[in-house]
């Protein structure tokens, strides 16, 4: 398998690396991020995931878009949302970015990227915790949904759906 990181540079800064079972490049993820995740009804479409985060940047005064599977505020990405088919469940992937770290993304990647990027900290109308952004975007999921969530409680169909694909990927990850 081919990566697009600098393995010994990843290793060097003490970063995991693992493979994401959705479409697309490789993503840096550190403290600095809010991330979130969502196993969903097969063929599910993220409109509501993205409703939802743009509803909980639009809280914090932060005026953002979604393209092309980013979230952008003037043009510069301020957070990513991926995702794809797995088994009989449809996967989705996301976060915002607190602040943003590109010197040490830029150290693992062959090649640099030059693209625009902001974060919720820089942008936003008025300091905050990170729990703040949590719990907001807790509260928009669940009414883009229309189902309430419970904080670390996840259903157990949600459980047990969770552990199949957990399962699969580490039989994944071993094989290669």
């Amino acid at each position: 398998m081919s990566y697009p990181l600098r393995l010994a540079a990843c290793e060097c800064l003490h970063l995991s690396v693992v493979q994401r079972l959705c479409p697309g490049g490789a993503e840096y993820c550190d403290v600095n991020q809010m991330l979130f995740q969502w196993v969903m009804p097969p063929n599910s479409e993220p409109y509501h995931l993205v409703n939802a985060v743009l509803a909980a940047l639009r809280e914090f005064g932060i005026a953002a878009e979604f393209d092309s599977m980013q979230f952008k505020v003037r043009g510069a990405r301020i957070g990513t949302l991926a995702g794809g088919q797995r088994e009989s469940a449809s996967l989705f992937l996301g976060g915002v970015y607190l602040s943003y770290d590109s010197d040490s993304l830029n150290q693992t990647l062959r090649e640099p990227i030059r693209e625009a990027t902001t974060s919720l900290w820089a942008e936003a109308s008025h300091p905050f915790a990170p729990e703040m952004i949590q719990d907001t975007l807790l509260t928009h999921f669940a009414h883009e949904l229309k189902r309430p969530i419970e904080r670390d409680t996840p259903r157990v169909e949600e459980t047990r759906a969770a552990k199949k694909i957990e399962q699969t990927m580490l039989r994944v990850l071993e094989s290669e």
